[in-house]
């Protein structure tokens, strides 16, 4: 049962590790022309954004069905659940009964096709800074242009949205946020299969 654990909590950290710059994109890619050839517009994503709340509850709800037990192994003072622990309870805490869902459901994508900027006024692909209380700024054309490809941009939008729900519910941790959204990210691959 240890190998198992450990298995799972050396995979879930490998993925909070290498995939959060991949998921969040927004907070330290700069955009550029990454995905210059990708066939990725920034008409793909404003029409995906449209329809995008549900599959980013879908991966929230298997996250949060996931992660429970390291919740509960955390706040049992085991610390090497911290880092799994950490991201997990910026989104949901049973406790207390903070949870993401109602900050999701008030959410309004404040969609643009210039760069969003974060605190500093430093361009950004998504940002909670500089817009309404229960609003992200969504950068169309930056997001297009650090999406792999049009198979890889829902998972890539469910990490950034998620990583700006962690800042909305007050989390300033850059590494929760990073790792938040590469928790999320992972399973969406759960929810919908990439094409093989």
């Amino acid at each position: 049962m240890n190998v198992f654990k450990n298995t799972i909590i050396s995979v879930l950290l490998g993925i909070s590790i290498v995939g959060t710059q991949a998921q969040a994109g927004g907070q330290h890619g700069g955009g550029g022309n990454i995905g210059k050839d990708n066939g990725v517009t920034f008409e793909n994503v404003e029409s995906m954004i449209v329809n995008i709340k549900p599959l980013v509850k879908a991966a929230l709800f298997k996250l949060e069905t996931v992660s429970y037990f390291f919740e509960q192994k955390f706040k049992k003072g085991e610390d090497k659940y911290s880092q799994i622990s950490a991201p997990y309870m910026a989104l949901f805490d049973h406790d207390t009964g903070k949870s993401v869902y109602p900050v999701l459901d008030k959410i309004i994508f404040k969609v643009t096709r210039e760069a969003c900027r974060d605190g500093k006024g430093v361009e950004v692909d998504a940002s909670v800074e500089n817009v309404g209380i229960d609003e992200i700024c969504l950068s169309s054309t930056r997001i297009a242009g650090q999406s792999a490809s049009s198979q890889e941009l829902p998972r890539k939008l469910v990490g950034i949205i998620v990583h700006e729900l962690v800042h909305k519910m007050g989390v300033r941790d850059e590494t929760v946020a990073l790792g938040a959204a590469a928790m999320v990210g992972s399973e969406y691959y759960t929810i919908v299969p990439p094409d093989r």
